[in-house]
């Protein structure tokens, strides 16, 4: 694999991960104006609230759902690389408990 390939889905991750967060915030904001319209508003008010609630929400499971899987690939695609790779993944490992190990003996004194 070539390096390229192997930070591009990182990017889009984070992106991903972003634009969920942001999606949850406007599920919220929805339920929040959903359960303000419900204290006095007129029903149609509170059905269009909750469509747009039905649809984010919807539109957040299906992102939510697209990431899970581009991080099982992700998952798939170390392990992969750990079996072919195995001197180098040991090495990778043994150097961040390395980096671990002192960055927590500075902490403690």
């Amino acid at each position: 694999m070539s390096q390229a390939q192997d930070q591009a889905p990182a990017g889009g991750l984070d992106d991903q991960k972003q634009q969920l967060a942001e999606d949850f915030k406007k599920i919220i904001a929805d339920a929040e104006q959903l359960l303000g319209s419900l204290s006095g508003a007129p029903e149609q008010a509170a059905g269009e609230v909750k469509q747009r609630l039905e649809k984010d929400l919807t539109e957040a499971k299906e992102k939510l759902q697209a990431l899970e899987h581009k991080l099982a690939q992700a998952a798939e695609r170390a392990g992969q690389w750990t079996q072919e790779n195995p001197l180098a993944a040991l090495g990778l490992s043994f150097g961040a408990g390395m980096l671990f190990t002192l960055l927590f003996l500075e902490r403690r004194g």
